[in-house]
């Protein structure tokens, strides 16, 4: 992500301090209005949830790769 940004802004090893910055900044102004902290109910209730539609057990979330590029580790059989 960090090389896109270094091209598309033409800017050095900066974005490297200052994307997490911000992002950080956002984050600390925003979690508390709009990112409510699911107390243990919550996390049981989206655990059975998971079980429930999905069949995965002791699951409280899941990433789409579709927004998010990942690779498999190095020397893994994934």
């Amino acid at each position: 992500m960090f090389k896109v940004l270094q091209v598309a802004c033409q800017k050095g090893d900066s974005n490297r301090t200052i994307v997490p910055q911000g992002v950080a900044a956002i984050w600390d102004c925003l979690v508390k209005e709009f990112m409510a902290v699911p107390s243990t109910k919550d996390w049981r209730s989206i655990a059975e949830e998971f079980l429930h539609r999905w069949s995965f057990p002791l699951c409280c979330g899941a990433v789409d790769g579709k927004h998010i590029q990942m690779s498999a580790p190095r020397n893994s059989r994934s």
